[in-house]
Formats: C-alpha cells, sequence, structure tokens
C-alpha cells in the first residue's frame, strides 16, 4: 500500500514541489537514493552499459544536426518523424530510433505513436554553455576514460600526477604535450573549452553568493581584483554588476589569444600573462583563480600559487581559490566524477580540504578560510602571505 501511495505521488509531482534550491537539491538526493534501493543490479548495470552511454550519442547528433535548435525556432510543437527529418535532414529511420531512446530517458515525449514533443530539457540544453559538454565529452572524456583501465595497468596502478604524460597523452599517442595545447592548436576546440568554463560556474551557486565580496573594496587607486586565468572575464563582469564603479580596478590575466577574447566592461584592464611566471601586477587587494589549480598537480598548483607572492602585499593582499572541496564524507557525484575526469584529463586531482591546506601551506601562503555555499560544489579557499 505503501508502495501504491508514492508511486501517486511521484506522478503527481511539479515543479512547485519544493520551497527553494536546498530543497530541490535534497529531494534530487533522495530520488537518487530511492532509485538506488528498488533498482535491481541488473537493471543499473545495464544503466551504466547501454542506457547513458547511448543517451550520449544521440544527444551528440542531435547538436551536430541542431534537432533542438531547429524544433525550438520551428515552435516546439508537436511533430512527426518525417517533419522532424525535414528539418534536419536525417534519414527516418535513423531518426526513429534515436528517438525512441531519447524517449526512453525523458529528453523527448511522445504524445502519439508518431508525434513527439521537446521536453523541457531538450528546450533547456540549447543554451551552448550547457550543450557544450556534450562535445567536451567526446573530445576529452569518453578518449581518455576508455583509455584508463589499460594505462593504469601499465603503470602498477599508480595515480596519474604527470600532466604532459598520463592518460590524455596516451589515449592521443602524444607524450609531453598537453589539452591546453592541444586548444591552443585547434581554435575551435580552444573556443569549445572556454564555453563550457562558462558553463561550468553559470549553472550552480556563484562565488559571489557565499563570499563577502565587500571586504575586497578598499579606497585608493590599487587593484581590486585580479582574475588570474579569467578566460574571457565571465567573473570580473560579474563582480562588476554587484559593485559597480570599480572596472577601472579589475584585471583579467590570460594568455595572449585568451585574453584578447574578452568579453568584460572595456574598463577592465587585460593583461597578456601565463601563471607560471611571477605575477606582474603588485599590491592588489585579492587574486583570484577560478577553477584552475585542478587541473594541475601538486606541485605544479604549488608552482602556480608560488608565482602569485612577488604581487602579494603582506597582510593586505588574498589569494581567492575558486574549486572543489571534497568533503571527507558523503561527497557529491559531480565533484567524485570531476575528480576522476581531471585525472584522466590532466592528471590532477580534486582536492578536499586537508588536501588544500597542504597545497596553499607548500606555497609559502596561510590558509584563512574555506567558504562555501551549502550544497556547493566549489568554494572559496581563502590564504594569505604567510608571516
Amino acid at each position: 500500500m505503501m508502495a501504491a501511495t508514492l508511486i501517486q505521488s511521484l506522478r503527481d509531482f511539479d515543479h512547485s514541489s519544493w520551497d527553494n534550491e536546498d530543497q530541490r537539491v535534497e529531494l534530487l538526493s533522495a530520488a537518487r537514493a530511492l532509485i538506488s534501493k528498488v533498482e535491481t543490479p541488473f537493471g543499473k548495470i545495464m544503466d551504466i552499459s547501454h542506457s547513458q552511454p547511448m543517451l550520449a550519442m544521440a544527444l551528440k547528433v542531435a547538436k551536430d544536426v541542431k534537432l533542438f535548435e531547429k524544433w525550438v525556432e520551428a515552435g516546439s510543437d508537436a511533430k512527426s518523424i518525417d517533419e522532424l527529418c525535414d528539418l534536419v535532414g536525417v534519414k527516418a529511420t535513423l531518426l526513429r530510433r534515436l528517438f525512441m531512446h531519447l524517449v526512453a530517458t525523458n529528453v523527448v515525449d511522445q504524445v502519439e505513436d508518431n508525434s513527439f514533443v521537446p521536453s523541457a530539457f531538450a528546450k533547456s540544453v540549447i543554451e551552448p554553455t550547457l550543450f557544450c559538454w556534450i562535445d567536451y565529452m567526446y573530445e576529452f572524456t569518453l578518449p581518455t576514460m576508455t583509455a584508463a583501465p589499460s594505462f593504469l595497468k601499465k603503470n602498477d596502478y599508480q595515480e596519474p600526477r604527470d600532466s604532459k604524460n598520463g592518460i590524455w597523452q596516451h589515449a592521443y599517442g602524444c607524450p609531453g604535450r598537453t589539452i591546453f595545447d592541444h586548444c591552443r592548436e585547434n581554435p575551435a576546440v580552444g573556443d569549445m573549452f572556454n564555453t563550457c568554463m562558462i558553463g561550468w560556474g553559470g549553472f550552480r551557486p556563484g562565488w559571489l553568493d557565499f563570499y563577502p565580496s565587500e571586504t575586497l573594496l578598499v579606497e585608493g587607486n590599487d587593484p581590486v581584483l585580479v582574475d588570474v586565468g579569467g578566460n574571457v572575464g565571465h567573473d570580473l563582469e560579474l563582480f562588476n554588476k554587484k559593485h559597480p564603479g570599480y572596472a577601472s580596478r579589475l584585471v583579467i590575466e590570460d594568455l595572449p589569444e585568451v585574453v584578447a577574447r574578452a568579453k568584460c566592461d572595456d574598463a577592465i584592464t587585460r593583461v597578456a600573462h601565463d601563471f607560471f611566471t611571477p605575477q606582474p601586477i603588485k599590491g592588489a587587494r585579492a587574486y583570484y583563480l577560478k577553477t584552475i589549480l585542478h587541473d594541475w598537480s601538486d606541485q605544479h598548483a604549488t608552482e602556480i600559487l608560488r608565482n602569485l607572492k612577488p604581487g602579494l602585499t603582506p597582510g593586505f593582499s588574498r589569494v581567492l581559490i575558486n574549486d572543489v572541496v571534497i568533503p571527507a564524507r558523503e561527497p557529491d557525484w559531480k565533484a567524485t566524477g570531476e575528480d576522476l575526469a581531471v585525472m584522466c584529463i590532466v592528471g590532477s586531482v580534486e582536492r578536499t580540504a586537508d588536501q588544500w591546506r597542504k597545497v596553499v601551506e607548500d606555497a609559502g601562503l596561510s590558509l584563512v578560510k574555506i567558504w562555501a555555499a551549502p550544497k556547493a560544489l566549489e568554494g572559496i579557499i581563502e590564504a594569505e602571505l604567510a608571516a
């Protein structure tokens, strides 16, 4: 009887059934726990081996032919397979087979035998900073996860910690090169990677939601915030909107070809800089690194932080590291999945609080505090020059 009541409650469920974001996250966690309790071992292994990989393939094909974009442009109304074929030029028999799996995985809704409508997900995923992750998966994740077992076996199951001779290099047969070399040499791949990095922080609580950024707003002419490896300036734009009037005291740093494409306020200073070289901007209130250090081993992460020291003013300057902090217990699957992804792709690691403390202190800095929002994946690791 309890199962029947639960089934009916789930069928009656809609998006108005939660009050806030924390409750939504708790609800999702409970739903995943429920699935793990009712799913059989065979069902779970089939989901891992058949459902999710084939969903990824179907979404990649849909993205390549711009299926969802064209469907939304045409009004998102119910369409037959033949009508959709007219939109994208895919053979009807192939599109139907793809659609059957998209229906089975709730990406597309089937209203009649030959009538389909896009789900809320299908209409939302066309956002470039979301859909780009399918390309990222095919460019980086799938080749490296496929190569990982043989690489680990060949290396006696030692933890990969070399960004130039790891699983990605094993997968592509290119020892000595990194994915960042690959991105520089292939502009389309580099653009896709940069779009993904914008999306990485765009759909979860941002650091300005939980870190007291107003404490950075000091008087004078010294830089307020230097975004080290800041990509095209997304985070500085958010800071500029929250704290208008400080644009001329904000600095974005990245490699020349990246910072040249910066999409932030013209008053924000652009500086071409390699973070493996000494910091050129002196005396800023804060030096901010967003999802930089998780791409590098402890040795390289320590080197990056040490290179900030020439710019730091003792007792005044702060280093703000915006990155994943994995809890010691009950970790989030997104964090643990990302940890294995960076292991495979860049030979790095997502760190616990203790691991962050070690990296910070090995660089000659002192950990001030780790800030985080409830249920957030990332935190702000705040540091300063050690006394």
